[in-house]
């Protein structure tokens, strides 16, 4: 007996071409319209919790693909552009064509920085391990300035 409708039950097959599509650079949502594929609802239970276990992990590795898709996509946006204003007539139609090319670029890298920060954020992460000595007064000598010695603090005095 053939399904008729849209898959209710997590599918492992439909699971695994689900996140082919998305490490592809397609969205849930686009996926999720097509009838073959479940609606977002029943998608998100299959990441939350009516998946295998490692079906969250195997989901948060096609998002970062899709996040390298997108990055990628950017150089070919960009060429194409640059073609696209060679083929013009009217020169002056250069600019509207530099403006969506723009903001076709900075959407794809704003999702790529969401997707895989670690990756692809502008932000930068800086961890400073150090070791700090804190001095209190009471075990501070007189003559002495906080982290020098007395031949040193006679110096600075």
């Amino acid at each position: 007996m053939t399904k008729i409708g849209r898959p209710s039950t997590y599918d492992p097959i439909i699971a695994q071409e689900m996140l082919n599509r998305i490490s592809q650079g397609e969205s849930v949502r686009s996926i999720c319209r097509k009838k073959k594929y479940p609606p977002y609802p029943t998608f998100a239970r299959w990441i939350m919790n009516e998946g295998p276990e490692d079906f969250h992990e195997r989901y948060q590795r096609a998002r970062r693909l899709q996040a390298d898709y997108h990055i990628e996509e950017t150089v070919d946006i960009a060429d194409q552009a640059a073609l696209d204003v060679l083929k013009l007539k009217d020169p002056r139609h250069s600019s509207a064509i530099a403006k969506i090319t723009t903001d076709r670029i900075r959407a794809r890298q704003w999702k790529a920085a969401r997707l895989h920060p670690a990756h692809w954020s502008d932000k930068l992460q800086v961890d400073i391990s150090s070791q700090i000595t804190v001095l209190k007064p009471e075990g501070m000598k007189k003559g002495k300035v906080a982290g020098l010695g007395r031949a040193e603090a006679a110096k600075v005095s």
